[in-house]
């Protein structure tokens, strides 16, 4: 038997490429195993987003960053005060929070089938993520200075994230979908992802710039 959603020979090819179409994934729901679970999770992550948002536009500042002061510690009650009690050194909770997407990608690349080690497609879309995880886990917490301590539970919130997004991506890339490169989503879409890349990188190098050498808090 082959690999999860494998075609067993040439011949599936035609038909393997319709069945593994990116906008089928919205039918994911009637599937089984793994497909309906990254259904579900990709639910559960949306209706999470909203629930933040609207918590935030109420005015609930979370304690991250300039939020996470000795003096803004000490107002908080409840659960915020909890959130707040035990940081890690922000350079290592860049790490640890953003390191499952690479893990995921590794092991779901390595363990793929032949048709996806053969699309192009695959393998862009698949670059262009590691690409910018590799950004967020290993170069910004490596050039970054100054960075306030991170609550140990909201790197955690992070960490869960990344799991579930490592896991989608990368399992949907390697057994689920077949990115065609000359496709209007592609073409569109990475463009797109690498103008975002540059816009990321570009803040980051002004936000890291903000201080001069020896200051120390917030200049925005």
């Amino acid at each position: 038997g082959g690999a999860i959603g494998e075609p067993t020979d040439e011949r599936d090819m035609s038909s393997a490429s319709a069945d593994f179409s990116p906008l089928r994934s919205w039918q994911w729901y009637a599937e089984s195993g793994d497909q309906q679970l990254i259904f579900w999770i990709c639910m559960v992550l949306n209706a999470a987003f909203i629930l933040s948002f609207l918590i935030l536009c109420s005015g609930v500042e979370a304690p991250y960053g300039r939020y996470n002061q000795a003096e803004d510690k000490a107002k908080k009650t409840g659960i915020l005060a909890l959130l707040s009690t035990f940081d890690v050194p922000a350079k290592l909770a860049w790490v640890i929070q953003e390191c499952p997407t690479l893990l995921w990608a590794a092991k779901c690349w390595l363990t793929a089938g032949p048709l996806f080690h053969a699309s192009w497609g695959n393998k862009m879309v698949l670059f262009c993520f590691v690409i910018h995880y590799t950004n967020r886990t290993i170069i910004f917490p490596l050039r970054s200075r100054g960075s306030k301590p991170i609550p140990f539970p909201i790197m955690m919130s992070a960490f869960t994230f990344c799991c579930c997004n490592g896991y989608i991506q990368c399992q949907s890339l390697t057994r689920y979908l077949t990115v065609s490169p000359s496709s209007s989503t592609t073409l569109i879409g990475v463009p797109v992802w690498a103008l975002g890349l540059y816009l990321n990188m570009d803040a980051d190098h002004i936000l890291r710039n903000l201080r001069k050498p020896g200051e120390k808090g917030y200049k925005i």
